[in-house]
């Protein structure tokens, strides 16, 4: 394996002794599927610590948790994390979180804004003008430099009257909007991101692929923000699962329907997933219910999540609704 270009930090659950082959081995013998689920441009520690590797805002501030994938030590990083996790054998899935630029207020810590910015500034604001995307842009003939300006001008007209003005309603396709405001040369630069990524997405879906791994991707996901326009439809060709969010609540017509459109943008033989945060559900009953609602919908694969550590309750909360998808 080569140099690493980018040193992130090891958890000492690691480093004093861990062994995640063997724990991946363990749940293997158990029945159970082991998924290694890879972050990459999504770092507070690697950002905050090389701002010259950073998404940088058209206002020249690098973003403290966010690594530009168009950055060649970033994408060399990506390269050597997918080798080194799918090195941890027998890993069943694989699944991409991050791979790509990423909306500007993904996962910031704390966020001290107390004003919604609106989905156009939204996008401007998630728009990276680091040196690599400089050079990139200069290469396709991309008059960056006008089109950094132009955002730049509507941004700070936009933001000085808020919270007072209104800001735009909920838009399906800001990135529609950017192009229509801004013109070729915003189709242009959404064009060089979209491929930008996608090629990331794909060398390492395929390389998890080709070692025996489900794949799938948060690109693809309903709530996925990036300002890619269409990035989405090109990875939905290679994912082998897509994931349908539940939550408290959700009634079995809106989980029915999300299945079905998910379904309906899948290749042959991928799966829909109902995915379930268990920190959005506060009791059993809630979480027992979400579950028989998307289980009524159709939904006949179930994925769960915490970020951190599940207590011995949530286990039991899972083993409770688990005679809606086990026959054993």
């Amino acid at each position: 394996m080569g140099t690493w270009p980018l040193q992130p930090p090891i958890s000492t659950w690691v480093t004093q002794g861990l062994d995640l082959v063997q724990m991946f081995s363990r749940l293997r013998a158990a029945g159970l599927h082991g998924t290694a689920w890879v972050v990459y441009c999504y770092s507070h520690a690697l950002a905050g610590s090389r701002p010259d590797l950073a998404v940088r805002n058209v206002f020249g501030d690098p973003h403290q948790a966010q690594l530009c994938p168009s950055q060649p030590a970033v994408r060399a990083y990506a390269q050597l994390l997918t080798r080194a996790v799918l090195d941890l054998s027998p890993v069943d899935g694989f699944h991409c979180e991050s791979l790509g630029f990423l909306a500007f207020d993904y996962e910031l810590i704390n966020v001290k804004a107390a004003i919604a910015v609106g989905p156009h500034a939204g996008l401007l604001l998630s728009l990276c003008w680091c040196g690599a995307c400089q050079a990139a842009a200069e290469a396709r003939q991309i008059d960056w430099r006008d089109l950094a300006s132009s955002c730049g001008a509507w941004l700070g007209q936009h933001l000085a009257g808020l919270p007072d003005r209104a800001t735009a309603p909920v838009d399906p396709d800001p990135a529609g909007w950017a192009v229509g405001h801004f013109g070729e040369s915003m189709a242009s630069l959404l064009a060089l991101r979209r491929e930008t990524v996608l090629g990331l997405q794909r060398e390492a879906l395929s390389a998890a692929a080709q070692a025996g791994c489900r794949v799938s991707s948060d690109a693809v996901e309903a709530d996925a923000r990036a300002a890619d326009g269409g990035l989405a439809r090109e990875v939905l060709k290679v994912v082998d699962e897509v994931r349908v969010r539940v939550t408290r609540g959700a009634s079995r017509e809106a989980l029915e329907h999300a299945r079905r459109r998910a379904e309906a943008t899948l290749k042959p033989g991928a799966t829909v997933a109902a995915f379930y945060n268990l920190a959005g559900f506060s009791t059993a009953g809630e979480f027992i219910g979400a579950t028989e609602a998307a289980a009524a919908a159709g939904h006949t694969h179930h994925r769960f999540y915490a970020y951190g550590l599940l207590s011995d309750r949530h286990l039991e909360w899972i083993g409770e609704a688990s005679g809606l998808w086990s026959h054993r």
